[in-house]
Parts: structure tokens; sequence; C-alpha cells
């Protein structure tokens, strides 16, 4: 019996160096498969200091462990280090945590995603009736509602922050036309989003915030992640940046809560993480789930295709390619924040990543920074640097404009001194008023141009439209400003020099 005991013992210590030896080899290879995480965030600092981002949080993981979490930065001017735990406001990233609280009522059998969304949101109403009526959740998940991009920028800088923001903002959709016919094609539009949160509301029977706190980021432990400005400042939120002349200036804008749903939603790297995770591997985060794995396979799945290269829509997510390599992807801005986040089903990645800063007019260049990483985790080089000759090119056109008004008014004070102390040799009344009308009619449709074209082409307010770009925005409006003012002093100017009397003297005009 002695002999059986320590023939057992000596069996179970082979078995257990043996098991320790093939998890070393396992352990091993793991690690001998991930990329060089020291490489990527060397790129990534690089990127930071040559694009002057002021703060920026990576997070990746693959399959169901989270690999990398790294802060660059600071949080705002003088402020302290961006941190995996720091929240960032993720823009459209947002649209995914509404599109999963929507797939999780509809598993919960509360939403059939083909009936039209009146079913289960009677008020909801646009200016045609009929369209209003025949609208599904499934259409608004896929952006195929026929809601307009424009109707999203509308609303872009509203500071509605009372209780009712997003139920007040759908109902204002009322008397809105349609983009296109219902179902007809796919057509970007927050406003989708707007009406899905009002959606989840109505059928939750709580408000948007409180359902994504309880159903979202509790069961997937995302501590650091919030739908509400006021909530999230105990975790220190990056503040928000908006570049003037390639220089990032901190900029506090209102919260938009009217527009939560649609890209307003707070979370850190850390807490993106899990999201990503939970993406990865059937709606669940360690002993979390928050949705079944048939649920998360139909979001990531490419219904409708957007006109942008392979690029197919889901609910809440892009299928395609970044940088060549396979991706589920969104990518989210809005005034003074840009993120990106992406599964590479090659690999099983996740890769996160928010900044404090945000420029229309050089997203391609931030966006090169994700890209980077993305083909470094698959074994690729990042793409080259992107140059900016556009962006100085742009600089440079501006500035010769206003240049060229600043130069025109000198010359026209300059001629009207000169005509003043003209007089037989002073031109015709006739000839002064054609000469300067011409110029005070250009400068007068230059300015009503750029006040009334501004927001007619961008789709929203004339200041919100400034702010957005505020480097060549404040330039413009005060060009704009300036050469309305002009037109009328020049006509002046140019009158009071004509009232003087032509003198018509002989001595005069000998000496003229």
């Amino acid at each position: 019996m002695r002999q059986c005991g320590l023939l057992i013992g000596l069996s179970l210590l082979a078995a257990s160096i043996i098991s320790a030896a093939l998890r070393g080899r396992e352990l091993s290879s793991s690690t001998d498969e991930l990329p060089d995480l020291s490489a990527i965030d060397a790129y990534v600092q690089s990127e930071v200091d040559r694009l002057r981002v002021p703060g920026l949080a990576l997070g990746i993981v693959k399959h169901d462990q989270v690999i990398h979490l790294q802060g660059f930065g600071v949080t705002g001017s003088g402020s302290g280090a961006v941190t995996a735990q720091t929240p960032f406001i993720i823009g459209s990233l947002s649209k995914s945590f509404t599109a999963l609280a929507v797939m999780q009522l509809v598993e919960a059998g509360k939403i059939d995603v083909d009936l039209p969304v009146r079913r289960y949101l009677p008020w909801f109403q646009l200016a045609d009736e009929d369209a209003s009526a025949r609208i599904t959740t499934q259409q608004l998940l896929n952006h195929t509602s026929g809601l307009p991009t424009l109707l999203s920028s509308k609303y872009a800088a509203s500071d509605d922050a009372s209780d009712d923001a997003l139920e007040r903002r759908v109902r204002s959709y009322r008397t809105e036309p349609l983009g296109c016919p219902v179902g007809a094609r796919y057509e970007y539009s927050g406003a989708n989003y707007a009406v899905l949160g009002a959606l989840v509301e109505s059928v939750s029977g709580s408000t948007f915030e409180v359902y994504l706190r309880d159903h979202v980021f509790r069961p997937l432990r995302m501590g650091n992640s919030f739908a509400s400005w006021t909530e999230a400042q105990p975790a220190n939120p990056a503040r928000g940046h908006l570049y003037w002349f390639g220089y990032p200036c901190p900029t506090d804008l209102p919260f938009n809560r009217g527009s939560i749903a649609q890209g307003y939603i707070l979370s850190s790297a850390e807490d993106m993480a899990h999201f990503l995770i939970a993406q990865l591997n059937g709606g669940r985060y360690e002993t979390g789930r928050v949705l079944s794995s048939s649920g998360i396979d139909a979001m990531h799945r490419g219904t409708v295709t957007t006109g942008t290269g392979d690029t197919t829509y889901g609910m809440g997510w892009k299928t395609g390619s970044i940088g060549g390599i396979a991706a589920i992807w969104h990518e989210g801005s809005v005034f003074t924040y840009h993120a990106h986040m992406a599964i590479l089903p090659e690999g099983a990645w996740g890769i996160v990543m928010l900044k404090n800063v945000y420029s229309g007019l050089d997203e391609v260049r931030l966006n090169r920074i994700f890209e980077g990483v993305i083909r470094m985790l698959s074994g690729r080089d990042p793409p080259p640097a992107a140059p900016n000759w556009a962006l100085r090119i742009a600089y440079l056109v501006l500035f010769a404009l206003v240049l060229l008004q600043f130069l025109g008014m000198v010359r026209t004070v300059a001629l009207v001194g000169r005509w003043r102390r003209l007089t037989a040799t002073r031109p015709t009344r006739t000839f002064l008023l054609a000469r300067t009308g011409g110029s005070a009619l250009l400068n007068a449709v230059w300015g009503l141009a750029v006040i009334g074209g501004i927001p007619a082409l961008f789709g929203m307010p004339l200041f919100a439209t400034v702010r957005r770009v505020p480097d060549f925005g404040y330039v413009l409006l005060g060009s704009a400003i300036l050469a309305l003012v002009w037109s009328g002093a020049r006509t002046l100017l140019v009158w009071f020099a004509i009232r003087q009397p032509r003198d018509k003297s002989p001595s005069r005009t000998s000496n003229k």
C-alpha cells in the first residue's frame, strides 16, 4: 500500500512537471507571436510629437486578453498624464453601444428590428407622414432610413443639457424632410442613432444613460465609462483641443447631451479594451455577458454598401479594410476629440485609440496613426508619414486672401486722398462711382457668401461651423465682416471725395 501511494505521488509530480512545461511552452509560443509592443509605442510617440497631439490612449487586446495599454501626453494643457483609465469622448464609437443596447432589447423579445420604429416610439414624426410610419429599426441601425447627414450636423453644437435632451432632439425632427426615400440607399447620419437612443429609453423605461450603465458598463467592468459628463468628472476626463494653425489649444465646448446616443459617450482605453474583448468573444468579458454570440455576429455583418471602397455597414460597425488589412471597425469624432476602434479577424486582435484633439482639415494624418498600429500588429511597416502640403497650401491661400483684402483697403484710402487733393484733373463723379461701385459690390458679395454660404455648405449654424475649424473659420468670418463694413465705408469715402467742388480756374489747371 505504501509503495502504491509512493507511485501515485511520483506520477502526480511527473504530471505536474509535464503540465508546467507545456504551459511554459504555450506561454513562450504566445509571447513569440506578439508584435514588438515597444516599437509600436515608439511609433505612436513619434506621431504624437509630429502632429502635436496633446493626449492619446492606446489599448490592444488579443482573443480574451488585454495585451497592452499605454497613455501618451497629457489630459489637458498643464494637466496630468494620460493613462489607460482616462475617459475621452469617443464620438461615433458611441453608435456601437447604442446598437448593442437595441440588440439586447431584441434578444429580450421587446423589439423586432423589421417592424416600424413607431411601433415602439408612437410619437416619432418627420415632415413626411408616410415615411414616418414606414421607417424600421433595422433601417435606422444601418443608415438606410432616409434621414440626411445634414440633419445631424444641424444640432452638432447644441448645448441642451436638460434631462430629456435626447427625446427633445428626436421630437424636433417632426418638421424635417428626408434626404432620400426610405430604404433607397445608405446615407450616414447620426440622427438615426438619436432616434435609436430614444427607442431604448421608451422600450426599457429608463434613461439612456442609466440603461447603458446597468446593462453594458457594469457587466463589462467598464468603471471609467459614462453617458454623462457630470458623472465623468471625478474620473478626470481628458480635456478637448482644437488646432489653431497646427498648434492644439484647449477648448471647452458644451456637452451635447441630445447627441449622447450617436457620439458623446465617454470611455477609457482600458474600458474599451473590455468592450473589444466582448466583441471578439461572443458578447462575453470574463463572467459578464452583454449579448449572444449570434447577436454579436449580426452586429458585425455588413448589410449595406457605403459607397467607399469595399466598406459595408452593419449595426454600429463598418466592415472592410484598413491599410489593406481586413477589419471590422468604426471611427468617431466630435469637435475636440477623435477615436478609432477595430477588430482584426485574422489574429483576433482588437485595437482602440483615443485622442483629445480633432481637426477636420487634418483628419487624414490623424487617422494614419491608427492605421500604422494596425499594420504593425499584422507584421507590416507603418505607412509613410502623410504630407501636409494640402493644408499648407490652404493656409497660404487664406493668408494671401487676407493680405489682398488689406492691400485693397490701403490702396483705396490712398486713391481717395489723391482724388481729394486734385481739383481740375479730378476724375468725374461718374467715373469715380463706376470705379468704386464694382469693388464695393464685390466686398458685399464676399461677405454675404461667407456668412450665408458656410452654414448652407456644412448644414450647421455659422458659429458651430466656425468652431469646428477655428483657425480658418474665424479668419474667414473676420474677413467677411470686414468686407461688409468696408463695402459701406469705401462708398462713403468716395462720396465725400467727390462732394468737393471741382475748381476749373486756369491757374489750377496749369498747375495740375
